[in-house]
């Protein structure tokens, strides 16, 4: 019993080693790479990789399927040392058919345990070649062939294959086919398949680098395919001499957007990570340090191109110098580990000509004045907001300033920067528009004048409208109102005071008209600073009888570039002002321009500063369920596009929005920051607006920087006023042709300047506007039947007269074709505060 239980015992035991013999014997693996690449340092450290990890797991054999053009010398030597050096068999496999084991390729099949290729094959020219295809002298020669001769014979003369057929691979540049390689015993089989390799090698003895002798049997083992890893991918990709290339390029390139704009940070982010790259490539081939002089020297030449005026003989010039400098950058034994032609000049071409382009905007931009800081407002033009006698504020680059001029100006005249003193402006006369005159210029427009202003004097006076003052302001219930006037259904007038009040801050008011044709004034609104400060714009109703405007500051530290607030009647008649929106800058600043309201109690208006770069937007205010309103920039202007907008908007029948603004456009030299544009916003279906420049005005016009609004007739015309270029200013009329193209048409020279819009009457064939040098005055303009228009002065204002004097404002008509609109000042002097001795300001009317 006792023995039946020993040999039962010793069975199970010999089962059990059978079973675990034939389970490592299942369990052996071939492990096999891919190399389809030149040979290079990371083909080097893949096949060491791969060894490694053949010999840790003791696979079966380690197979290589190769297809190169060749590569490295030195990167060769160290892939034959570890295969010759390969605790496991290596066998070398050139497939698939169509591929190749050329120059380097060639060393390497020689130095494997097994070399085989597929049907279809090739393998040889491994004559050795300077380092970028230049010539080298005989002797150079002789010992780089010699040299290369004395390695494949150590190893083929080892592997049993035949040298001296080997050898002339070398001297000779011999290339073999499959069939010619395996005749003249340069390889042990020609195979179809990896299948049918191993088929072939199934029990045949395998001669070792040391001499011992393997059999391999591989039939039915598993092959295990061993990847690079992600690191390895990256950097065979990067060592392609024309990635290399380009990565250089375009980090160079990218490095120099970063230098002309501090503070982009991805150019610069970008650029430091493409050179770090390349410099990394470039270290691992073989690099030509001079090719990076060439390239560097090419930069060189197109900066010079961008600062003097060759006609591009040094932009062609760099173009040359970058290409060359490409093709000798890596000096490569095969075309493949060179820049190909291509790319090099795809690269230097377009580089070139973007490397110009940007280095001549660059070099333009630091030719020009300083526009920041104190020395920025030197020689700017700006406007006088309040009489200059000799001091009161002026608007310069979005800003009201303290200023003091040297000699008396009235509000709305145009002024130049002479001096900054602290927070006040020195300022002088600037009637040209800032354009500096030669005197033969100077003498012209002197004869001119006055040549205007005699022919006036000696011209019998016009006949004009029958004006009747309906209120004088006295500072306590407002100053120099600049705003247009609105009506409601019951014939009152509403308007806006930009200073006075019960706070000296501004003020909102009605005038109710009497049976007797008196007026009679009401104080609606008085700012306190806090909740606003100088309501520049003028009104809009809604259909609930709410008035809404603007501020151009507000008292608060977080909030004193504007706001947009509402005012509701009560019962008792007393009105209650809301501020909707407090601008920050960020989202505007300064808005100056009135108000409108779309049919679903949208606001839509204009900040003449702020957003983004300063240059002013177009915003929207909505409101929300919870009474509270949310902005949206519907347009931000960025100088090239439009800035310092003025005026308010206005809609077409079709819901697009008009306007304009002071500045901007193409910057020409004679308008300092661009003489202005006219635009158009169009609603899109997702919410966006897109913007179309209608007008951008130029110095070579005699119409530049409109600060009024415009208006529409029926044929879809705009209609708007600017400054001129000398003498007062101008009306103009665009005009749209059918491929969307807008003409611009002087209609009328007026006299003086004009600040505030247009309007039509019924027929639209008569123009009224108002003007605001001289004490200004309100003109008509009619169409003639050859398309002329005449001018006609309604109004004339004296300086500091009764019935007022520089009417800064919009007008408006009642049912009757009576006009309304504001003088800045005139009227009452007596009753007005001490700093306004020029008057406050009247609220008139104008009967035909």
């Amino acid at each position: 019993m006792k023995s039946l239980f020993v040999s039962r015992t010793f069975l199970a035991l010999l089962t059990g080693l059978l079973l675990v013999v034939l389970s490592t014997a299942s369990c052996a693996e071939v492990l096999k790479i891919v190399v389809n690449d030149a040979i290079h340092p990371i083909t080097d450290e893949y096949i060491g990789r791969a060894i490694a990890e053949a010999e840790r797991n003791k696979d079966q054999a380690l197979l290589i399927e190769i297809n190169t053009p060749g590569g490295l010398l030195d990167s060769t030597r160290d892939i034959i040392e570890k295969i010759l050096a390969a605790r496991v068999p290596v066998i070398i496999y050139v497939t698939p058919s169509g591929s190749r084991a050329a120059s380097a390729g060639f060393f390497i099949l020689e130095s494997a345990d097994v070399a085989a290729m597929a049907p279809g094959t090739n393998t040889g020219a491994a004559h050795p070649v300077s380092l970028g295809g230049g010539k080298i002298d005989d002797v150079m020669k002789e010992k780089i062939e010699n040299d290369s001769a004395a390695l494949l014979r150590s190893v083929v003369s080892k592997r049993g294959r035949n040298v001296e057929i080997a050898e002339t691979a070398v001297r000779q540049s011999k290339s073999f086919t499959d069939q010619e390689a395996l005749s003249q015993k340069l390889i042990d089989y020609v195979a179809p398949s990896e299948d049918d390799l191993f088929k072939q090698l199934q029990g045949k003895p395998v001669k070792r680098f040391d001499g011992q002798t393997i059999t391999l049997n591989l039939v039915g083992d598993r092959v295990r395919l061993f990847d690079m890893t992600l690191k390895q991918r990256i950097l065979a990709y990067l060592l392609d001499p024309n990635v290399a290339f380009i990565l250089l390029a375009v980090g160079a390139l990218a490095l120099y957007a970063e230098f002309n704009h501090p503070g982009a940070v991805v150019p610069g982010t970008v650029g430091v990570v493409f050179i770090l790259l390349a410099i990394f490539a470039l270290n691992l081939l073989p690099t030509r340090f001079a090719a990076i002089v060439l390239i560097f020297a090419a930069f060189i030449l197109f900066a010079l191109e961008a600062k003097f005026a060759t006609h591009g003989v040094l932009a062609i010039g760099g173009i040359a110098t970058l290409t060359i400098g490409a093709l000798l950058l890596v000096d490569g034994p095969i075309p493949e580990m060179q820049v190909h032609l291509l790319t090099a000049l795809a690269v230097s071409i377009p580089l070139g000509i973007i490397t110009v382009f940007l280095m001549s905007i660059a070099l333009k931009a630091r030719a020009n004045k300083v526009v920041t800081g104190v020395q920025g407002l030197i020689g700017e033009i700006g406007l006088a907001q309040s009489a200059l006698s000799p001091q009161g504020k002026v608007f310069v680059h979005g800003e009201l300033w303290d200023a003091i001029s040297s000699a008396n100006l009235p509000a709305g005249q145009p002024v130049v920067v002479r001096q900054v003193d602290g927070l006040q402006l020195a300022v002088d006369p600037a009637p040209f528009s800032g354009e500096a005159l030669v005197p033969a210029e100077k003498i012209t427009i002197f004869l001119v004048a006055t040549c205007l202003a005699v022919s006036r004097l000696l011209a019998p006076a016009p006949a004009q409208a029958a004006e009747k003052v309906l209120y004088r302001f006295n500072g306590k219930d407002g100053e120099n109102p600049m705003a247009g006037l609105i009506f409601d259904d019951s014939g009152n007038l509403y308007g806006t005071a930009p200073g006075g009040g019960a706070f000296d801050q501004g003020a909102v008011f009605e005038l109710m008209p009497g049976a007797n044709g008196t007026w009679t004034y009401k104080l609606l609104y008085s700012f306190n600073g806090t909740d606003g400060r100088g309501p520049y714009a003028g009104l809009v109703f809604d259909e609930a009888g709410n008035l809404y405007g603007t501020t151009v500051e507000a008292g608060t530290s977080q909030h004193e570039f504007g706001n947009v607030f509402e005012l509701m009647p009560g019962a008792n008649g007393k009105w209650t002002e809301k501020v909707l929106f407090n601008f920050d800058k960020t989202d505007g600043a300064q808005p100056y321009g009135d108000l409108v309201l779309d049919a679903a109690g949208n606001l839509y208006g204009t900040a003449s500063a702020g957003c983004g770069r300063g240059h002013g937007c177009v915003f929207e205010l909505s409101p929300n369920a919870n009474g509270k309103w949310t902005e949206k920039i519907l347009l931000e202007f960025n100088g090239s596009n439009g800035a310092l907008p003025m005026s308010g908007l206005i809609f077409d029948s079709a819901g697009n929005l008009y306007g304009t603004t002071f500045e901007g456009g193409v910057l020409f030299d004679g308008c300092g920051d661009g003489c202005g544009t006219v635009f158009e916003l169009t609603p899109n279906t997702d919410g966006t607006w897109t913007e179309t420049m209608l007008f951008d005005f130029q110095p070579t016009g005699t119409a530049r920087n409109p600060q009024g609004g415009v208006i529409l007739d029926a044929a879809g015309n705009v209609y708007g006023t600017t400054y001129g270029p000398s003498i007062g200013g101008d009306v103009f009329e665009l005009t749209p042709d059918n491929g969307g193209q807008w003409t611009e048409k002087v209609l009328y020279q007026v006299g003086g300047y004009p600040t505030a819009g247009l309007l039509f009457d019924a027929t639209q064939d008569h123009l009224y506007g108002t003007t605001g040098t001289d004490s200004g005055d309100v003109f008509e303009l009619t169409r003639g039947a050859n398309g002329d228009w005449s001018e006609k002065i309604l109004k004339a204002f004296k300086y500091e007269g009764a019935s007022g004097s520089d009417p800064a404002s919009p007008l408006i008509f009642d049912q009757e074709g009576n006009l309304y609109g504001t003088t800045m000042y005139g009227g009452d002097k007596p009753s007005c505060p001490a700093d306004e001795p020029q008057g406050c300001g009247v609220v008139y009317e104008l009967t035909p």
